[in-house]
């Protein structure tokens, strides 16, 4: 039987997937055919020298690969 945590997640799924679809929608819409840019490995939005360093691997899903 599934907590309360869980419910909780599942529902802000729920409710945030739905706005992803015209996004994504658009996004393919406009890259269709188009070759992706390489992407730079590191992308930082801190500017400032007295940031905390923090790494995070991510996986991406390309649905054009």
């Amino acid at each position: 039987v599934p907590d309360k945590s869980t419910n909780s997640l599942y529902k802000n799924w729920i409710a945030l997937i739905p706005t992803l679809v015209d996004p994504v929608l658009q996004y393919f819409r406009q890259m269709q055919g188009k070759a992706l840019e390489n992407i730079h490995p590191v992308i930082s939005a801190c500017g400032k020298p007295s940031c905390t360093p923090k790494q995070m691997t991510m996986m991406c899903l390309f649905f054009n690969h």
